[in-house]
């Protein structure tokens, strides 16, 4: 893994982290700003989200849970459904 590689991933997994510890504290809000960095951080280096060791199917299935916890808490979804779809479109080959 190249040195940008790592810290795209090491950055992208304190924001995982960030948002885990602001689950534990009942704090959606703070959990989806978290979430929310994760994506930014992979928009500005896509090539990092089909490289091996990438963390990207991680934050993928997190922002897909939050997504269910907001509905079942009656949450606004509208941001975390935009950032499903930020992901979505990072998912498709690099040309």
């Amino acid at each position: 893994m190249d040195r940008r590689q790592t810290f795209v991933e090491e950055t992208v997994r304190t924001f995982i982290a960030t948002g885990v510890q602001a689950v534990h504290a009942d704090d959606l809000a703070a959990c989806i700003r978290s979430l929310d960095e994760a994506v930014a951080v992979y928009e500005s280096n896509p090539s990092c989200v089909h490289a091996p060791h990438s963390h990207f199917p991680s934050l993928l299935l997190f922002v897909q849970a939050t997504q269910s916890v907001s509905e079942e808490m009656g949450r606004d979804v509208n941001t975390v459904r935009e950032l499903t779809g930020r992901l979505n479109a990072l998912r498709r080959p690099i040309h």
